[in-house]
């Protein structure tokens, strides 16, 4: 750190002597003083910064760029820049994700290495540290898609955490008496409120924030039945795009519908939380239109309607 901070102000201090050379009215000294770019606090960006040699490269960068007519605006991207090149607070979550969740199988559904994970005490400990990581900030904080993100993932973290404390185990239903699961526990604590499984998902995800209907594609209850965990974490700038393609595998897959002629067998996940879909199978029926593909389309398109619902609760391992 020592290091990245002497090279930064070596840098400003270059600018500052180039601006002096060219005299007061320069548009270098002109440019320093309009925007006021300060050592300070370009010293706090790197510092705030986990990937220290990225600023350090592109902040090093600016002296010559400038004394080339570049303005002072330039710097300021660059150390935008290198500030959306720091690591994901979520970073730790997407290598354990890496690591445990397989590919998807001949049936869609990626399963999770609950064995490995569990007899890998370094990675228990990140899962563990990353929990708490997210316990320490406050996503009242945060924009939408990032707090969205946020309590997403807070919630896969801890369901893979409640399974691995327990594991092995056929069910995360076997979690709670009379096959009630772990939902209702207070399991962490965010801004001082202890919080259950239930409150992140329904008191918080599906209540305080747009399109409730995604949500049931982002959170994994540790269930075959369930919309898959994704290899890597939710981030605030890919959520739509990712939620979506999530939406597309799961409807496609036989856990999300299945055609029997004009028959349809859907997720329970349809029947539970139709109020999210639009409140009545027909509204469910046209929200599965929007992502099926194939013989599912097929059958949606020539006016198939719902038989049956369904659901997997054996653990997706």
């Amino acid at each position: 750190m020592f290091k990245s901070t002497l090279i930064i102000s070596t840098a400003f201090m270059l600018m500052s002597t180039l601006a002096s050379a060219q005299g007061l009215d320069s548009p270098l000294n002109n440019s320093l003083n309009e925007h006021n770019v300060a050592q300070s606090t370009v010293r706090a960006t790197a510092a705030a910064s986990r990937d220290v040699d990225a600023s350090v490269i592109l902040v090093a960068e600016a002296p010559t760029q400038m004394a080339a007519g570049e303005n002072v605006e330039k710097v300021e991207k660059m150390v935008k820049k290198a500030d959306l090149m720091k690591p994901s607070i979520h970073s730790d979550w997407t290598d354990i994700l890496q690591s445990y969740v397989g590919a998807p199988d001949s049936n869609g559904l990626a399963h999770f290495n609950y064995a490995d994970l569990k007899a890998d005490t370094a990675d228990k400990a990140k899962l563990d540290g990353y929990i708490e990581s997210l316990e320490a900030m406050n996503p009242d904080s945060l924009s939408d898609n990032e707090a969205i993100a946020f309590w997403a993932n807070l919630y896969n973290a801890v369901t893979i955490q409640v399974i691995v404390d327990n594991y092995p185990i056929k069910s995360i239903k076997k979690l709670g008496s009379f096959n009630s699961g772990p939902w209702k526990k207070d399991l962490v604590t965010i801004n001082g409120k202890k919080m259950s499984l239930n409150d992140i998902e329904h008191g918080t995800l599906r209540k305080n924030y747009p399109n409730p209907a995604y949500v049931h594609y982002m959170v994994n209850c540790a269930s075959i039945g369930c919309p898959n965990l994704l290899n890597e974490a939710w981030e605030a700038d890919t959520l739509e795009a990712k939620r979506k393609e999530a939406a597309a595998a799961y409807i496609n897959s036989p856990r999300g519908a299945m055609a029997e002629g004009n028959d349809l067998t859907v997720s329970s996940i349809y029947d539970w939380f139709q109020e999210d879909f639009g409140g009545n199978k027909a509204s469910v029926i046209e929200h599965l239109r929007t992502y099926a593909t194939g013989d599912l389309a097929d059958a949606i398109k020539n006016g198939a309607t719902i038989d049956d619902f369904d659901y997997d609760w054996s653990l997706n391992e």
